[in-house]
This record gives structure tokens, C-alpha cells and sequence, in this order.
């Protein structure tokens, strides 16, 4: 499987598995999050931590 399908796979799989549940309403990063921790679990590893940095859009304004 290429490597490309193997991360959408994931990412289908983290949309899948909460639906229905109490945790359905976190965002897709959050959801590929726990899934991951779940697939290293298996092979005694333990993801790394990213720093998530917020965006803030704002509108520009045309009077200057």
C-alpha cells in the first residue's frame, strides 16, 4: 500500500470510529490523534506531541 493511502486509511478511520459516540464532535486532528495513540500502543510506542499554533484570520481593511 502506498504510503498515501496508508494516511488517508487512518483518516478514514478516525472519521468512522467515533461516530455515534460522546467524542463525534472533535475536530479530525484530535480524532487521527487518538487513533494513533491506539496503533502505537500496540508496538509499545508513544506519539509526539505537536504544538498546534491558532490562526487568527481577520479581515483586512481598505482604508489605509
Amino acid at each position: 500500500m502506498p504510503f498515501v493511502e496508508f494516511l488517508e486509511f487512518i483518516g478514514r478511520i478516525s472519521l468512522v470510529k467515533f461516530v455515534g459516540t460522546e467524542l463525534e464532535d472533535l475536530n479530525l486532528a484530535q480524532k487521527i490523534a487518538y487513533v494513533l495513540d491506539d496503533l502505537f500502543s500496540v508496538i509499545g510506542m508513544t506519539r509526539n506531541e505537536v504544538e498546534v499554533e491558532e490562526v487568527v484570520l481577520s479581515e483586512s481593511d481598505d482604508e489605509y
